[in-house]
């Protein structure tokens, strides 16, 4: 059985967002089910979209001219 989330939650130590599919029995679900969490859901499951990794660039540092200067 799947369950679409309607309302983001926790539900067995797992954060869930809007849209997320859950599945598992029908007894495994029926709580989420009943406290309105979810609902029952036939449609297609979607794999998760994985995120590309986001490239850090490095920052530069002004290259010094040798005098230090003090700071007010």
């Amino acid at each position: 059985m799947n369950a679409k989330v309607i309302q983001d939650c926790i539900y067995q130590n797992t954060f869930y967002k809007e849209g997320d599919i859950v599945t598992g029995s029908d007894n495994e679900l029926q709580e989420i089910l009943d406290f309105g969490y979810a609902e029952v859901y036939d449609g297609p499951i979607e794999a998760p979209k994985e995120e590309e990794p986001v490239e850090e660039t490095p920052i530069e540092e002004p290259e010094s001219d040798g005098k230090k200067t003090a700071k007010k």
